[in-house]
């Protein structure tokens, strides 16, 4: 929980005052059933207009000043709560933008938007109350206490009897409550996973008509839900009455005993409705104990699934501090595996010279992801170094990285908004002359220009009103506006004709001082490339142009006969 310090120092201030406030609002609650009993035996017994006027006033001015204390307490409460939730959000938010991409991708999303929504609610709302109502509690427990010793000692083993069996309540809420509570977080979790895979996949559902399918799922995982927390409220509901029962026999022996009291003139009876104002103000507070553990083991529960996420280590890259002249791209002795797994990448050597064009090629499984990975940065290797220039990419800044690579995925993510929109992702202050630019070498001039309102035309999420090949050279136009010195295409022109894809190439090589790295699943993608690496069961197989990968690979031969034929030709090299 050492997260929560920062909040702390910055609030402290507020929440003093907001306690001081709820101090003078519980004084004035104490006194006015004090003031009451003065009121009775003193002027209504004896029938005293002027102390029935001086007690008058001062209920008054008690009641005043507790307005001003409910007040202002109330406008600090929310005031400070919802800060510290706002602040809460956007922490988290920053947090999940600086995780490494395989931490991203190993989250369930689901869980994610339910701790930036529900679990930093229930955060708000145990802060909200702690400083609108919850302190108020302790301070009635212990000042009904007083109030009632100084009202009258024979009040105080009535008043004694109940302070443990509410205690005993209280433990056995807690001890019950937090496993429960819990529990329902976890199944909200699997809700709002649930939820979402269903929504990302709703034209697979479709297809497949599979509503009956998802349907019962959804419903299972509801139907947890609502049996969780509804056996979850039955068991907390049931103390708030055993407490309330406790409270009333007390104030039932008070009053059998009362009238023996009253009549030998030992209290007067003032002081009995004193009493019971002080017994009800004494079960307000244990109901508010109650509701208490009731918000506190559900806002444990979610400040512990916050303090996951705020609590995770970043990789420390203060000493990265080291920026390479040149660019070219050396893999020495690089192996990588996932976790305690077998080897994904074997033993991999090879150099690419900056400006030149090459090309991954391999069956699927070879390693070309993990590759890709490695190359831009998501990745670290196992064993084995990868340098930009001549310096280690580990030693590299991470933001020279994201500057000098641009990474366009198969599956590209377009974001709602406009065109230039999502170009400006790729360089934030993009003129319409550089996007133009950049469309025009992405091959998407023409259809922009073709859209109702050109560049402000609006997208749908992830690119739901355009083509799959659309949104390839839209993802492709936004990383050239980046100006990286280092392209790398994965897979992401396989929507795209061979006539398109060719002049996609053609214009990419024309950019200059650029290094294009595209990996493929045909020949026909890389064949015009300056050179390929073939990939076989995570170890390079070879390493060269077209031609003599024909001569000393057998997967490229096989991957090239199974494309072409073994008696086709080569598909037309045209010339850049």
């Amino acid at each position: 929980m050492k997260v929560y310090g920062r909040f702390v120092k910055k609030h402290w201030g507020s929440f003093l005052l907001a306690v001081l406030f709820l101090g003078l609002e519980t004084c004035s609650d104490l006194m006015q059933p004090l003031l009451v009993s003065k009121l009775i035996d003193q002027g209504i017994a004896l029938e005293n207009r002027a102390v029935i006027a001086h007690y008058g006033r001062l209920m008054l001015g008690m009641t005043l000043i507790g307005m001003i204390g409910a007040l202002m307490r109330n406008w600090l409460s929310s005031n400070v709560s919802f800060s510290i939730a706002m602040e809460l959000r956007a922490l988290l938010y920053e947090k999940l933008l600086t995780f490494p991409m395989l931490k991203v991708e190993n989250l369930e999303r689901g869980s994610l938007i339910t701790r930036l929504t529900s679990d930093v609610t229930q955060v708000q709302l145990f802060i909200n109350g702690l400083m609108r109502i919850f302190l108020k509690a302790p301070l009635l427990v212990m000042g009904s206490f007083i109030m009632v010793l100084n009202l009258n000692r024979r009040f105080l083993m009535v008043y004694l009897a109940v302070i443990p069996l509410a205690i005993a309540l209280v433990y056995v809420n807690l001890k019950i409550g937090y496993p429960l509570y819990a529990r329902i977080q976890r199944v909200l979790d699997s809700l709002n996973q649930r939820t979402m895979e269903f929504l990302s996949g709703i034209r697979t559902v479709k297809a497949f008509n599979r509503f009956e399918y998802e349907n019962s799922r959804f419903h299972r995982i509801s139907d947890d839900l609502r049996q969780i927390t509804t056996r979850t409220m039955r068991i907390m509901a049931a103390f708030g009455p055993v407490i309330l029962l406790a409270v009333n026999m007390a104030i039932v022996v008070v009053l059998y005993r009362g009238n023996t009291w009253v009549q030998s003139g030992e209290i007067g009876i003032g002081e009995i409705v004193a009493f019971i104002n002080y017994m009800t103000q004494f079960y307000f507070a244990l109901s508010i104990i109650t509701r208490i553990f009731n918000v506190f083991v559900r806002a444990k529960t979610s400040a512990t699934r916050i303090s996951e996420v705020l609590s995770y280590e970043s990789v420390d890259e203060s000493k990265a501090d080291q920026i390479p002249e040149a660019l070219h791209l050396t893999f020495d002795e690089v192996t990588f595996r996932f976790g305690e797994g077998e080897e994904t990448l074997k033993n991999l050597n090879f150099r690419i010279e900056h400006g030149q064009s090459i090309g991954i090629l391999g069956c699927t499984g070879s390693g070309k992801t993990t590759l890709i990975r490695l190359i831009n940065g998501i990745l670290k290797p196992t064993s084995g170094e990868i340098r930009l220039g001549d310096i280690d990419m580990a030693q590299i800044p991470n933001v020279f990285l994201k500057e000098t690579i641009a990474y366009v995925p198969q599956n590209n993510m377009l974001f709602s908004g406009s065109v230039a929109d999502n170009l400006r992702y790729g360089c934030e202050n993009a003129s319409d002359e550089a996007m133009w630019h950049a469309l025009e070498r992405a091959m998407a001039e023409k259809f922009i220009a073709h859209m109702p309102n050109q560049l402000e035309t609006l997208i749908g999420k992830n690119g739901v009103n355009i083509s799959g090949g659309e949104k390839q050279r839209l993802a492709i136009a936004r990383a050239i506006i980046h100006k990286p010195k280092i392209l790398i295409l994965d897979d992401a022109t396989s929507a795209l004709d061979v006539l398109t894809e060719r002049a996609l190439k053609h214009n990419l090589r024309k950019l200059g001082d650029l290094t294009l790295i595209i990996v493929a699943q045909k020949i026909s993608s890389v064949i015009d490339l300056d050179r390929i690496i073939v990939l076989n069961n995570g170890a390079i197989e070879a390493f060269g142009t077209h031609a003599e990968l024909l001569e000393t690979s057998d997967t490229y031969l096989a991957i090239y006969q199974a494309e072409i034929g073994k008696n086709g030709g080569e598909p037309h090299d045209s010339k850049f």
